[in-house]
């Protein structure tokens, strides 16, 4: 019979941080802990009926879930093609738009994301892409702003640079694979951009490196270096010191040199300016472009935005509940023995299994674990602050 254990590839990314996701569908988180019983000569039986409990117990918790947020939200979606008939005051609505602020930050949470600090977004606002383009963002036009973040790696790619234009260095980013972003707007800020203040904004976005936060915020601009603001005021000020030394000398030309002189005087003015305008369209081109590469990085890495992002938190976080859930029941029912574990104990064995399977230092929320299986009934107590799972 061929081993239903799947094969995990060495990562393309190096972590950089211990997180509590753990990166496993359901039926391969299975597959492992089925090859760890069968190793000792287990029936998974008892695994399968507790893994149809848990399932049924956070599908029932989070179908009720999505549509009391979905129903709460519909106020304040952006997308949304519903007329609202079921008004509410300026009082009423800030209290649901808390509410739903909540929710939001509690589904990430559960999905194992992690809350950044106004640290990590200064820091991303301060620096310089990668790709050499630099944001400019107003964060004052931001009445309520959250950013949150999941899988922190360091991923290695390819770039020139003027050192090496002809061979590409390979350069290590670190990145969020994973990044959320809820806000809303002080009323009349960004209005150009479509933004409204009475409404709520949801991203998710992957493959973000840290420096890029930035850029998935709204109402940024593009903030030309020094270089390329050089590019338009140095010949545009040499340009107009030649044409005014000219000017003083085609005075004395002109009276000098009669009509054809004035034509020639007034073709190297004419010049000069031409050369000036040239530089300050060449300034805009190169502002377009750093514009165009912000716009094409965006589009290939967001991945759902306001509703669409919520029915997808919802399932992610599940899915984790789920696979911290059964994972710690299992370890329960397989590994502690009569006295039972406690929690740290627990939560050792299951990194360690984890590492030892995935080649990924996890950090397993055994706490949260174990809070779930005790509100579900689905673990014992032999012995004081020592567990066991509970199979009758």
């Amino acid at each position: 019979m061929p081993d239903p254990t799947p094969t995990v590839a060495a990562p393309a990314a190096v972590p950089a941080r211990r997180g509590r996701f753990i990166p496993l569908h359901k039926q391969d988180l299975l597959a492992l802990l089925r090859r760890d019983a069968n190793e000792a000569g287990l029936d998974f039986a008892p695994v399968e009926a507790t893994l149809q409990i848990i399932e049924a117990r956070l599908t029932s918790d989070f179908l009720a879930r999505r549509d009391r947020l979905l129903a709460d939200y519909a106020l304040f979606d952006p997308d949304t093609d519903l007329v609202i008939v079921t008004g509410a005051s300026a009082e009423e609505r800030e209290r649901r738009a808390a509410a739903i602020f909540a929710e939001v930050r509690q589904l990430l949470e559960q999905a194992n994301f992690r809350g950044l600090d106004n640290v990590d977004i200064d820091r991303a606002i301060r620096a310089m892409s990668h790709w050499g383009v630099n944001i400019q963002v107003d964060l004052d036009a931001f009445a309520k702003l959250e950013v949150f973040a999941r899988g922190e790696r360091i991923d290695r790619r390819r770039r020139r640079t003027w050192q090496k234009m002809f061979y590409p260095q390979t350069v290590e980013v670190p990145l969020y694979q994973r990044l959320a972003v809820a806000f809303r707007m002080i009323p009349e800020e960004l209005t150009e951009h479509g933004y409204r203040g009475d409404l709520i904004y949801l991203r998710l976005f992957k493959n973000i490196p840290e420096v890029d936060v930035d850029m998935v915020l709204p109402g940024t601009r593009v903030r030309m270096t020094v270089l390329d603001h050089g590019k338009i005021i140095f010949p545009t000020l040499s340009g107009l010191s030649i044409t005014a030394w000219k000017i003083f000398k085609g005075a004395l030309v002109v009276a000098a040199v009669g009509v054809y002189g004035l034509i020639a005087y007034l073709g190297i003015i004419i010049g000069t300016i031409g050369y000036g305008w040239r530089s300050f369209f060449g300034y805009l081109r190169t502002k377009e472009k750093y514009q165009l590469n912000l716009t094409q990085s965006l589009y290939y890495q967001i991945l759902d935005s306001n509703a669409g992002a919520i029915v997808r938190l919802l399932h992610e976080a599940e899915q984790q509940e789920l696979r911290e859930a059964i994972t710690a029941w299992y370890f329960l029912w397989r590994h502690a023995s009569s006295t039972g574990w406690t929690i740290d104990e627990l939560d050792q064995h299951v990194e360690r299994f984890l590492q030892d399977r995935l080649r990924r230092d996890i950090d397993f929320d055994a706490h949260d674990a174990f809070a779930k299986l005790t509100a579900w009934n689905l673990i014992e107590e032999p012995t004081p602050n020592r567990f066991r799972a509970r199979n009758d």
